[in-house]
């Protein structure tokens, strides 16, 4: 099986913009629903059997424009949820607010709206799901997210695929892995 990895088009925002708490999750929602910024990418042509997609904006825009059949949307590709653990009140740049949202995700901290045990096991459900529904000689493109997409590829491997995703993939480059 072979399947191809893509993190959809990156989202126009100041990663250097100061905020507080309560900016930081307006942002999160703004960054759930905006419009994505696309490049000039390689299509994916006619190699690809099937594409399933996260079911956010982003994904399903950079996913149409890299496939040109149907996409299978779902909720289990969608990238783990931003939450806060420092303090409301204060001011910090929005990539801080980010890091230790993330953070506090790999901490297990109650304050997530989804802990690493749930991202883990989503990432198994839809694996599960997906290696059900395709027979070892085709091809799917899967389009999701960034973080996401991190464990996403440690499973694969567990899984005995091939393939690496960089720390930070650009948005609509596809990482192939094969089984």
């Amino acid at each position: 099986m072979r399947l191809g990895l893509a993190r959809h088009f990156q989202i126009p925002h100041k990663k250097f913009a100061w905020m507080n708490g309560n900016a930081f999750s307006d942002w999160s929602q703004w960054y759930d629903v905006t419009d994505v910024n696309a490049r000039d990418v390689p299509k994916a042509g006619s190699e690809w059997d099937a594409c399933y997609s996260s079911d956010l904006p982003r994904a399903i825009f950079t996913a149409h424009w890299l496939y040109q059949g149907p996409i299978q949307q779902s909720a289990l590709l969608r990238e783990v949820p931003y939450a806060n653990f420092l303090p409301r009140n204060m001011k910090f740049p929005l990539f801080m607010w980010q890091a230790s949202s993330r953070v506090g995700w790999f901490l297990d901290l109650k304050r997530q709206a989804e802990n690493r045990g749930q991202t883990l096991k989503r990432i198994e459900e839809f694996l599960a799901f997906l290696l059900s529904r395709h027979g070892s000689n085709e091809s799917i493109l899967i389009v999701s997210h960034g973080f996401y997409m991190q464990f996403l590829e440690k499973e694969l491997v567990r899984r005995g695929f091939s393939g690496k995703v960089p720390m930070r993939p650009r948005g609509g480059i596809i990482y192939p892995f094969e089984k």
